[in-house]
C-alpha cells in the first residue's frame, strides 16, 4: 500500500468490489481482502489482482527479508495452530519412515491402538493417521502449553501460537531434507525414465530383474546427504531461537520453556539422523 488515505477516499473500491470478482483479468480479491488492511502474507496469495484492479494505482507489491513475518508478533487463529500441529507431526512421519528403524518405532502405538482395539483392514490407515497426526502432536504441545500456562502464566492460545511459530524452522527445514531424500533416491532410475517414459516396462523389468537397477552412486552420495542433514536440523534450530528472541514473552520462565519445546522437538530429528546416517 503506497497510501492507505487513498484507500479510505476511494468511492469504487475496485480491489473488493464484487461486481469485478470473475474478471478475467484487474479482478478483485475474491478472497475478499481489503488491502488496506493486510498487515501480512498469512491469506493473501500474491495473485496480483488488486494490484491491476486498482484505478488510483495504489497498491504495490514489496519485497521484504525471508521470514520477516516470523519475527512480529503473529496472532494466529485455532485453526492455523491446528493445521501446523498435524504438518509438524506429518513431518516427523516423513523423516522416520525413510529409516527401517525409525519407522517401526514411530508406528508401535498406532500398530498397539490397532491391536488392542482389534481394527484391521481399512480402518487401520485411519487410526494411524489419528494417532501419528492428531493424538501424539496434541500430547506434544499439550505439555509444554500447560506448563506455560500454569508456571509462566501465559494464555493458553498465546501459548500455542508461541510455541507453534518457534517451531516452524525445524519442521520446514525437515520437509526440505524430505525433499533431498526423496530426490537422491530417485537418481538410479534416470537412465529409465528417458528411455521408458511411461515406466511401464522398466517397473516390469526392474520387478523380475532388480539386480540391473545401479544403486552405486547412493552409496557415493549418501556421507553428503548425511551432512546435509545434520545442516538443516541445525539451521533451523538456529532460525527458532532467533524467532524466539524476537517473540514477546510473558517472563523469561515462558521463554525457556519454548526454547525446550523447540530442543526436544529438534533433538527427535537429530538423534535419529545421526544414528541413521553415521551407523
Amino acid at each position: 500500500m503506497i497510501d492507505t488515505n487513498v484507500c479510505k477516499d476511494c468511492k469504487t473500491k475496485d480491489c473488493i468490489s464484487k461486481t469485478y470478482h470473475y474478471k478475467f483479468t484487474a479482478r478483485s480479491c475474491t478472497s475478499e481482502l481489503y488491502p488496506a488492511k493486510i498487515s501480512d502474507n498469512r491469506s493473501c496469495i500474491l495473485c496480483g489482482q488488486c494490484h491491476k484492479s486498482c484505478t488510483k494505482d495504489n497498491i504495490a507489491i514489496q519485497k521484504q527479508r525471508f521470514a520477516t513475518d516470523l519475527f512480529t508478533d503473529i496472532k494466529l487463529s485455532w485453526a492455523e495452530i491446528a493445521f501446523f500441529m498435524i504438518v509438524s507431526s506429518f513431518v516427523v512421519y516423513e523423516i522416520f519412515v525413510e529409516w527401517s528403524v525409525s519407522k517401526k518405532i514411530i508406528m508401535a502405538i498406532p500398530g498397539w491402538i490397532n491391536h488392542s482395539l482389534n481394527v484391521s483392514g481399512c480402518l487401520t490407515g485411519t487410526i494411524n493417521a489419528i494417532s501419528l497426526f492428531v493424538i501424539l502432536p496434541l500430547i506434544f504441545y499439550m505439555i509444554f502449553v500447560i506448563i506455560k500456562k500454569v508456571i509462566a502464566k501465559e494464555s493458553l492460545k498465546r501459548s500455542f501460537t508461541q510455541i507453534v511459530l518457534a517451531i516452524l524452522p525445524v519442521t520446514a527445514s525437515m520437509h526440505l531434507l524430505k525433499s533431498v531424500l526423496k530426490t537422491t533416491s530417485r537418481i538410479p532410475y534416470w537412465d529409465f525414465a528417458f528411455s521408458d517414459p511411461k515406466g511401464v516396462k522398466t517397473a516390469l523389468l526392474l520387478t523380475n530383474n532388480p539386480e540391473l537397477l545401479n544403486t552405486d552412486i547412493l552409496a557415493i552420495i549418501s556421507p553428503y546427504i548425511g551432512i546435509i542433514a545434520i545442516l538443516l536440523s541445525i539451521g533451523g534450530i538456529v532460525l527458532s531461537i532467533i524467532i524466539i528472541r524476537k517473540q514477546q514473552f510473558e517472563n523469561r520462565t515462558s521463554k525457556i520453556i519454548t526454547v525446550i519445546a523447540v530442543f526436544v522437538y529438534a533433538g527427535i530429528f537429530l538423534i535419529t539422523l545421526t544414528v541413521w546416517r553415521m551407523f
